[in-house]
C-alpha cells in the first residue's frame, strides 16, 4: 500500500511541475511578443547577467 502511495505522490508531485513549467513558458512566449527580453535574472530590482559574473 505504502509504494502505491509513493507512486501516487511522485506522479502528482511530476504533473504539479509541469504545469508550472508550461505556465512560465507561456509567460514567457507573451513577454517576448510584447517585445521584452526575457533573459537575466532580477535580484531586488537590479539585473543580473550572467556575463557581468556572480557574487
Amino acid at each position: 500500500m505504502s509504494g502505491t502511495l509513493g507512486g501516487v505522490l511522485c506522479a502528482g508531485v511530476g504533473v504539479f511541475l509541469l504545469g508550472c513549467a508550461l505556465s512560465e513558458g507561456v509567460q514567457m512566449r507573451r513577454l517576448r511578443r510584447h517585445g521584452l527580453h526575457t533573459h537575466g535574472v532580477v535580484v531586488d530590482n537590479v539585473r543580473v547577467r550572467s556575463e557581468d559574473g556572480g557574487t
